[in-house]
């Protein structure tokens, strides 16, 4: 009888007495095939070429997004502890920084030097951008409504305002005006721009505010911009250890300080995202000066999105046409949630 207690990884039974060899002298050896007991699937069909259909893949931008709709709904989650939740949202809000800086501004060179190869989702370059536009728009608006109806509301109840100048007594301005004349104004250079002086670099991701001043005298307009130093904090801490006001609205309510004589009529926080896509090919002679040219260029690469909070219906002038290249869909509003850090509102409000 046959052994079928053995089964080996394939599914396959195999007898005891697979094998058997003859003993004694002048016996002839004789083996036997071991006795197969298959276990019979049933028949599948087979699929064609893993590359054939579109439809097997998903993009992998649109795909990032789903993530970061991801992080939206664990910072809408009320289960979690609120500055988790905040954190969420700030994630969220560096992941567009490199999706911009990256994928994005990989389609625009590619729909810049006129390739149309499609990703393996069947998707070209200008239709990848435009369905990712339609995406982020969504997921940006619900950011601004998660921020503005949700956890701000919750962040002022736990005892950490996000406050404006507008709403500041005499007290907190003269403890802000002995804050700033110390602190800030030192480390401020504003630039003025002019036919002489043309409108400055502007680094990625770095703060600014575009000033239009006018001179009393001659009533003649001009622009200028005040870079935010990355060494200050983002936010001001009132004495009350409660309240925290954005470092570029200190800045602003003390214009008048950094352009002495001069009428201080528009000013606008804004934000340009720059091309960081490195490209450098494998069979260079040189890779480490090809990296580090790379790396220079991504200093100066192309603007690819302008983000900037707007106070009325200022045009920014300068800052579109001679900067961040204006164009249009790449421009975004900038609000204080964009930038708000969870880790720095932990400081100063409860656990």
């Amino acid at each position: 009888m046959t052994d079928r207690s053995t089964v080996d990884h394939l599914g396959v039974a195999r007898g005891a007495d697979a094998a058997s060899a003859a003993t004694g002298a002048g016996q002839t050896r004789t083996a036997r095939w071991p006795e197969l007991v298959v276990d019979r699937q049933p028949s599948v069909a087979v699929a064609g070429p893993l590359g054939s259909s579109p439809d097997r893949f998903l993009n992998r931008d649109l795909s990032w997004l789903e993530f970061g709709a991801r992080l939206l709904e664990l910072a809408a989650d009320r289960r979690l502890p609120l500055l988790d939740r905040v954190d969420f949202l700030v994630l969220f809000a560096e992941g567009l920084d490199e999706l911009f800086q990256v994928q994005l501004a990989g389609l625009e060179d590619q729909m810049a030097a006129g390739l149309r190869t499609r990703s393996p989702d069947g998707l070209g370059p200008d239709e990848q951008r435009r369905a990712i536009g339609v995406r982020l728009a969504e997921l940006v608006a619900w950011q601004h409504e998660l921020y503005a109806e949700e956890l701000e509301p919750a962040l002022s109840a736990a005892g950490v305002v996000v406050t404006d100048w507008a709403e500041l007594d005499t007290g907190d301005r003269d403890y802000l005006e002995g804050l700033f004349e110390r602190q800030v104004f030192p480390i401020l250079t504003p630039l003025a721009v002019d036919q002489a002086h043309p409108f400055p670099y502007i680094s990625n991701l770095s703060l600014n505010l575009v000033v239009r001043v006018t001179d009393p005298r001659s009533g003649h307009a001009r622009i200028a911009r005040v870079k935010v130093p990355p060494l200050l904090p983002r936010f001001v801490v009132l004495p009350d250890g409660r309240r925290l006001l954005a470092i570029e609205q200190l800045i602003a309510a003390h214009l008048g300080t950094l352009f002495p004589d001069m009428e201080v009529s528009e000013h606008h926080a804004f934000r340009v995202t720059r091309n960081a896509d490195l490209s450098v090919e494998d069979d260079v002679e040189d890779w480490l000066a090809a990296v580090e040219l790379e790396l220079h260029r991504r200093r100066f690469g192309q603007a690819v999105r302008l983000e900037v909070v707007p106070v009325g219906g200022v045009e920014l002038g300068p800052v579109g046409n001679h900067d961040a290249g204006g164009r249009e869909r790449g421009l975004e509003l900038l609000g204080v949630e964009l930038l708000l850090p969870g880790h720095e509102l932990g400081q100063t409000g409860p656990d």
